[in-house]
């Protein structure tokens, strides 16, 4: 597979398979003002439980393809300052976003695997929630808009990007700071996407 072809690759399947695994974050209840209710509902249902726990492996695999992606991209970049840190910022993230999921899981996988789930009551469950989407949603995603910004920058002052999607990257990475509310986070996304379709095309058009 051409280079630029398998960059693009990589982009896509982050974008996508993140993307999918993201909606966890508002399947588990705990954002927000949740009504006792929500919490009873939900950990009373094995099949909404175990949808949660598919939705949080999903973006373990969807970080995965983004630790990809950000490796193809550091390859393309000459070194400096804003691709150091806006790599490592990257890695943050990658780390950050399933690891915040999983905490949120923590509830159901003990209503699930121990005989004690009685004692996890609404309270302990907001706080599993609370502790995973601070984990994810500040810092990882804050991590991940870190990183775009500064890629964004460094990719259009080497010539990787074109002018124009290096301004639109600091923008979605700007959107992305917003990420707390869970819905500015997929402006990343969009900037995955766009940064290997853009390369993979300039590629193919240049060979």
């Amino acid at each position: 597979m051409k280079p630029n072809l398998r960059f693009a690759l990589s982009a896509a399947l982050a974008a996508v398979v993140f993307g999918i695994g993201y909606y966890v974050f508002i399947f588990f209840p705990g954002a927000g003002d949740t009504p006792d209710s929500d919490f009873t509902t939900f950990y009373a249902s094995d099949n909404k439980m175990n949808t949660a726990m598919i939705l949080s492996g999903i973006l373990l695999v969807g970080s995965l393809a983004m630790l990809w992606f950000y490796n193809e991209l550091r390859a393309r970049l000459p070194g400096g300052m804003l691709v150091s840190v806006g790599y490592a910022a990257g890695m943050v993230g990658v780390v950050a976003a399933p690891l915040g999921a999983f905490a949120m899981g923590g509830p159901a996988g003990a209503y699930q695997q121990t005989t004690h789930a009685d004692l996890i009551g609404s309270g302990v469950a907001m706080a599993f929630a609370q502790m995973g989407l601070g984990i994810t949603l500040f810092l990882g995603m804050t991590s991940f808009a870190v990183s775009a910004i500064l890629l964004s920058l460094a990719a259009r002052r080497s010539g990787l990007l074109p002018s124009w999607l290096g301004i639109v990257g600091i923008i979605l990475g700007v959107a992305t700071l917003g990420s707390f509310f869970w819905a500015p986070g997929y402006a990343f996304l969009i900037w995955v996407f766009m940064t290997g379709v853009v390369v993979g095309m300039r590629g193919e058009a240049a060979g």
